[in-house]
Parts: structure tokens; C-alpha cells; sequence
């Protein structure tokens, strides 16, 4: 993972993840001399596809997660599953 351009600044990092099915948005890095790049993510949050997110850059703009996230796509043992309905 890269270093944020500024620690301190609303920064967000968003990782789509298929595998469980949600969100994961870090924001405000901070400096945190415990961990491995010298600074952590001070706010964490998990959405599931029922909730919605809003951009810094287009705060007018709500998307939901679900919109995100593949349809018909779970993951099962370690793979991808495509569901055929």
C-alpha cells in the first residue's frame, strides 16, 4: 500500500470487495509510528450492498454499494462462482 499524498488531509480509499460482498472505505490517514508504513487509516467502515456511499469529489452523487458490487457472483472455496440464473 502507498503512502496518502497528506497525512491529516479527508482522504479516502475505497476496496471493493467481491469476495464478502462490501465496501471497505478507509479514511483520515494519521501517523502511527506502530505500523508499517508509519501511518494507518484512523476511520474504517464496512457497508454491506444494502447501504449507500457518497464521493468527496461528487458528494451530491449517492451510489449504492450493492450497484458496486458484480451481480450473480459469490465466492465459494476459495473461488469465484458465477451464479447462472
Amino acid at each position: 500500500m502507498t503512502r496518502p499524498r497528506r497525512v491529516g488531509t479527508d482522504t479516502r480509499y475505497w476496496i471493493v470487495n467481491i469476495a464478502d460482498r462490501r465496501l471497505e472505505v478507509y479514511r483520515d490517514p494519521v501517523p502511527d509510528a506502530a505500523a508499517a508504513f508509519g501511518w494507518r487509516y484512523g476511520r474504517v467502515a464496512t457497508l454491506g450492498p444494502e447501504l449507500s456511499v457518497r464521493a468527496l469529489a461528487a458528494p451530491e452523487i449517492e451510489v449504492a454499494v450493492g450497484d458496486l458490487l458484480p451481480w450473480g457472483v459469490s465466492w465459494a472455496g476459495g473461488r469465484i462462482v458465477v451464479i447462472d440464473t
